[in-house]
């Protein structure tokens, strides 16, 4: 009879990147976290993609850990951590599970949009940005604090119409979650109102001395008006 052979089958290891999809901003680090089971120690790879940069393979990595903890802090873009092998004792086992981050540039935002108006009339203030919409900007009219205005575009096109000589400044801006930082500002002059009158007159003799007709001004000069005799317009008069 013959001798029957024992054949010793070995447990296979495990691995997992624990998954998830997350944002970050840039310079910012997060960490990666990989379940090991089954027999140790381990042996390990893992990849990394982003943008710009085809999948890349990490040197070998080798531990008694089943957790273990990776800092991380890739650029600005999505990069993708994925595991390539696993082994552990004697065996090679299956790995699973994705990493995926989102990195975001801190947005900039520039305001311009120095004018003067009349009053009652309405002017734009234009702020340009760069970075990944959606932009949350905050600003201030004279110092006062307004409402957060949201834009997906650039540039984001204010209309505001002050009674009285505005300037508005930008004092935060955020896209993403992250913070960027503001510059430019706009000052919107408001001419004073202005208004004619006219008075005196009276009855006069055909062919006589005449009369006088006096035409009041108030705001900034100089001024040009029309006026009506009788039913005709006259020509405009600059004084």
């Amino acid at each position: 009879d013959g001798i029957p052979d024992t054949i010793f089958v070995l447990p296979a290891p495990a691995a997992t990147i624990l998954s998830d999809t997350i944002s970050l901003c840039a310079g910012q680090t997060d960490t990666l976290r990989i379940k090991l089971s089954g027999p140790g120690p381990y042996t390990f790879e893992y990849s990394v993609k982003t943008d710009t940069m085809a999948a890349d393979t990490i040197a070998p990595i080798t531990t008694s850990d089943t957790l273990v903890l990776i800092p991380v802090t890739p650029p600005v873009g999505t990069t993708v951590y994925k595991l390539i092998s696993v082994g552990g004792g004697a065996c090679p086992g299956p790995v699973s599970g994705e990493f995926m981050v989102q990195v975001f540039a801190p947005p900039t935002a520039t305001l311009s949009g120095d004018t003067t108006i009349c009053g009652g009339q309405a002017t734009p203030l234009n702020i340009s940005f760069t970075g990944a919409p959606p932009f949350v900007v905050n600003y201030t009219a004279n110092g006062v604090p307004q409402p957060p205005d949201t834009s997906f575009f650039s540039p984001r096109v204010l209309v505001v119409s002050p009674a009285d000589t505005t300037v508005y400044q930008l004092t935060n801006v955020s896209s993403n979650g992250c913070a960027g930082t503001v510059s430019g500002g706009a000052t919107v002059r408001v001419l004073p109102e202005l208004t004619a009158v006219i008075s005196g007159g009276g009855q006069v003799c055909q062919g006589g001395s005449g009369t006088t007709i006096t035409i009041s001004f108030t705001g900034p000069g100089p001024y040009t008006f029309v006026y009506r005799a009788g039913p005709n317009v006259q020509p405009p008069v600059p004084t």
